[in-house]
């Protein structure tokens, strides 16, 4: 005699098919939830991560001093050398200097002689001898040593110079950080040549403390809010910069 079920034991059957695949599928969605923000905060952590430490290689660049942090302290100015060196006074030209490093210096380059404020390379009188604050000066002639535009404000202790490359700037924009260029010393921010750094930026904050102790020590804190799908992270780097004006 075949023995077949009760229509009890299939609506128990039911029932308890019921229960187990809602679990399953509740298990399923936490796995699956977790695996996405998990997903979301690696990208989110590697491109803070890239990104503030590729601010932080251009600012071991920045000219000393040059550093401005706008009004929204969400934006990041300063003037970057391409290279550098040492110099010597070669009297009795008061305009005419020397070089002691392999530095290649042409007309028309500029270069920056102890500075000591933002505004001394931010200045559009850079070449006016009357002018005593700007620290930018124009390389006139290189035939007889350096030619200088005007005699420098003031000597480096170090009798170091900078030679400038640009003004970069970098700064949030809409959920991205850019990075903007100028070949023009003489104003910031800089808001042309932009390129897109990284993404995913909810907010940003740039705090900069100069040299208070005299050790030639200043440093940038780069403060990162990420998001990407519901996913927040909070990325903090510091940048020390020790060049020497």
């Amino acid at each position: 005699m075949k023995r077949s079920f009760t229509l009890m034991e299939m609506i128990i059957v039911i029932i308890l098919l019921g229960i187990t695949s809602t679990i399953g599928v509740g298990l399923l969605k936490i796995v699956f939830d977790g695996y996405i923000n998990s997903k979301s905060l690696f990208q989110i952590f590697y491109e803070a991560k890239f990104g503030a430490e590729r601010i932080g290689r251009e600012l071991r660049e920045a000219i000393p001093n040059s550093i401005v942090i706008e009004s929204d302290n969400s934006t990041l100015s300063f003037a970057k050398f391409s290279s550098g060196g040492y110099y010597y006074r070669a009297y009795p030209s008061s305009n005419k200097i020397g070089l002691d490093s392999s530095a290649t210096l042409n007309v028309g380059d500029y270069i920056s002689i102890y500075n000591r404020m933002p505004n001394g390379v931010y200045n559009d009188k850079s070449c006016d001898p009357s002018d005593n604050t700007s620290t930018m000066y124009r390389i006139d002639n290189t035939t007889d040593n350096i030619t200088l535009c005007k005699d420098p404000v003031a000597d480096s202790p170090m009798s170091k110079f900078y030679k400038f490359e640009e003004v970069v700037t970098f700064r949030l924009n809409g959920n991205k950080i850019e990075r903007c260029s100028s070949i023009d010393f003489k104003s910031h921010p800089v808001s042309s040549n932009c390129l897109t750094l990284f993404n995913y930026v909810k907010s940003a904050r740039f705090v900069y403390t100069p040299d208070i102790y005299g050790i030639n020590d200043q440093v940038v804190d780069i403060y990162l809010e990420m998001s990407k799908y519901g996913s927040d992270l909070v990325y903090k780097h510091k940048v020390h910069i020790r060049n020497t004006p």
